[in-house]
């Protein structure tokens, strides 16, 4: 479990990240919160363009936000990883999903 918040100027971040993303994605929640480059790092490249667009297009439209893509942990292991959530625009111009 998470809330991810797009700003205004197109940063991200964590305001909240869930004990269990530990055992997941193998970094610590309050990693995750104070970086969340660590997580966007952690996607394959390959699954990192459709991870980008399909954000933007949450965004744009506040329709639902699906993705299915892997990660490559930093142990090597790579993991097949489902996210979905439902996007809400902040009174500042954030989104949160």
């Amino acid at each position: 479990l998470y809330q991810l918040i797009l700003h205004p100027n197109g940063a991200v971040s964590f305001p909240f990240v869930s004990a269990g993303c530990a055992e997941l994605l193998e970094i610590a929640p309050e990693q995750l919160e104070g970086d969340v480059g660590l997580f966007l790092g952690l996607i394959d490249a390959r699954d990192r363009p459709e991870f980008d667009q399909s954000l933007a297009n949450s965004a744009a439209t506040l329709e639902a936000w699906h993705w299915e893509g892997w990660v490559i942990l930093q142990s090597g292991n790579r993991k097949c990883i489902k996210g979905e959530a439902r996007p809400e625009r902040q009174p500042d111009g954030s989104v949160l999903w």
